[in-house]
């Protein structure tokens, strides 16, 4: 394969792809026609690659979209807005049934639209130090689990989602366990 037909396993397979044909062509055109057939061949040869890539994706997706889901501890993900604020972006069906909230409802708003200035700043304190050290945190918060009477202690993973060469945070996600459960595996 030529050198100068290389992709990156991050991004998507169609952009590969066309990168790989591109540079095809712009060989054919600057080497003459007489390259065609061997050039011809390398796109062949890449997208074997590009569909293996994309299979191999589609399962990693599927996994992912699965363990997210199926967790039996609540989990989310957000964004950061334009406006600097962390919004939800996603929510397993566990995060719905424990704190009561729908993902269609809440999709877009912030911890504070949510669950109102106090429980929301001690998780913006937490999602921005995440964010900043690309480091997960575990950390204890107040949640307002629905039905409980009160606010309850759940020690929370809050972990940086980076872009492929770890350089930039793009979300934060979080994982919530109830610390009466992890106090009862202790004892």
């Amino acid at each position: 394969m030529s050198p100068r037909i290389k992709y990156d396993v991050f991004l998507p397979a169609g952009i590969s792809l066309l990168v790989g044909i591109m540079t095809v062509f712009g060989t054919v055109f600057a080497t003459g026609l007489s390259s065609a057939p061997a050039l011809l061949s390398e796109v062949r040869e890449l997208r074997k690659e590009v569909d293996i890539l994309s299979g191999f994706r589609d399962t990693k997706v599927a996994l992912s979209t699965s363990f997210f889901e199926l967790m039996p501890f609540p989990a989310w993900l957000k964004v950061k807005g334009a406006d600097g604020q962390w919004r939800i972006a996603s929510l397993n069906r566990s995060y719905e049934d424990i704190y009561g909230v729908s993902e269609l409802r809440y999709k877009g708003k912030t911890d504070e639209e949510i669950w109102g200035k106090e429980i929301a700043k001690q998780y913006a304190e937490n999602d921005w130090k995440v964010y900043i050290s690309k480091e997960p945190v575990i950390t204890k918060e107040l949640v307002n689990v629905r039905g409980a009477p009160e606010l309850v202690f759940h020690v929370v993973a809050k972990f940086p989602v980076l872009l492929a060469n770890g350089e930039h945070s793009i979300a934060i996600g979080g994982i919530s366990i109830p610390l009466s459960l992890i106090q009862k595996f202790l004892t």
